[in-house]
């Protein structure tokens, strides 16, 4: 008798216990929910804050997960993401600019931020800022100017400097890097030279592109496009950027609103720097819009010496049936 009430007093303890525990869990769930910085899905951390209106990476690790979740999500899910800290991302602000000048950016502004890569977009602010860890990058033209102590006051002098059009800045703290924006195809190697076409008035373009005029008598070009960029930041990096978009001819080259279905499918990236070697697989879409796609791969490599770059990619457009896909190797060539 007295075994069986030893047993029946174990098994209300477990039971108890069991209790206990599930609505510990229960809480700690809600509590993930309700306070987005206990949720490493995010990466809301105290590694990732913002500082004077501008996105602070604490640490090499923090940027890198965030640049990898970026690269694997949804563009809305990127959006909400910028949207739980008190900063205004550049790629929000262009969307603003271009809404103020029927859907494109005026000269100024393309040359200003031309040389900043997609993979910055959503961190820097519209002031061309961002922070890794006590070092405030500003971002000018192709420049990076690197205030590696965090100095507010050095950056204003910096600015004021690079505004009156003085070229040799002499401060100490202050580090200067170039962007290097490559395009293809360039004078190295074009593969396909009867996509090389004589475009409106004289221009001429040397990316992969197919110009064409519709039914209602305006010119347009499917355009495919890739670039690398390499840029400074804990450490250097090297990106490669795919780009898919439709233009038609108004005063020049405009983004034309018919809907295209593009897909950038099975692109492998290829990259060597000395000894090491690394690659990547670009798949976006297939999406049916009339935004430009744009596909990445993110290296953290000081230079390259060597990239090849094949797969596929595809555009359709329906309503003037046409089709442009590339394939095969889009791009090879030695530094």
């Amino acid at each position: 008798m007295k075994q069986t009430k030893f047993y029946i007093i174990i098994a209300i303890i477990g039971l108890l216990t069991s209790i206990i525990l599930f609505n510990s869990c229960q809480k700690e769930d809600e509590l993930t929910k309700q306070n987005p910085e206990n949720n490493t899905n995010n990466f809301v951390k105290k590694d990732i804050y913002v500082n004077n209106g501008r996105l602070v990476f604490g640490n090499k690790s923090a940027m890198e997960k965030t640049f990898t979740l970026f690269n694997n999500q949804s563009d809305s899910a990127n959006n909400e993401w910028c949207k739980q800290y008190n900063y205004t991302p550049l790629n929000m602000h262009i969307v603003k600019l271009k809404s103020l000048n029927e859907g494109q950016l005026d000269s100024v502004s393309f040359l200003k931020y031309n040389y900043i890569p997609q993979l910055l977009m959503p961190f820097v602010n519209e002031k061309c800022e961002i922070q890794t860890g006590d070092t405030i990058i500003w971002i000018n033209n192709n420049i990076e100017y690197l205030i590696v102590n965090g100095d507010e006051n050095l950056l204003s002098q910096v600015k004021q400097a690079v505004n009156n059009g003085i070229e040799k800045l002499d401060f100490k703290n202050l580090q200067i890097h170039e962007i290097t924006k490559i395009s293809y195809p360039d004078n190295v190697l074009q593969p396909n030279k009867n996509q090389l076409k004589s475009l409106h008035g004289g221009w001429s373009d040397a990316r992969y592109q197919y110009q064409f005029t519709a039914s209602n008598g305006h010119e347009y070009k499917i355009v495919h496009e890739i670039y690398i960029y390499q840029i400074k930041m804990f450490g250097y990096w090297t990106t490669c950027e795919l780009h898919i978009k439709f233009e038609y001819w108004h005063h020049g080259w405009q983004r034309a609103g018919e809907n295209v279905t593009k897909q950038i499918k099975n692109v492998f990236v290829y990259v060597k720097y000395g000894s090491t070697i690394q690659y990547k697989t670009i798949n976006k879409g297939p999406v049916s819009n009339g935004d430009c796609l744009i596909g990445k791969a993110d290296f953290p490599l000081y230079s390259i010496d060597y990239i090849k770059v094949s797969g596929e990619m595809k555009a359709t457009v329906p309503q003037f049936n046409k089709t442009y896909n590339i394939s095969g190797t889009l791009w090879e060539r030695h530094f």
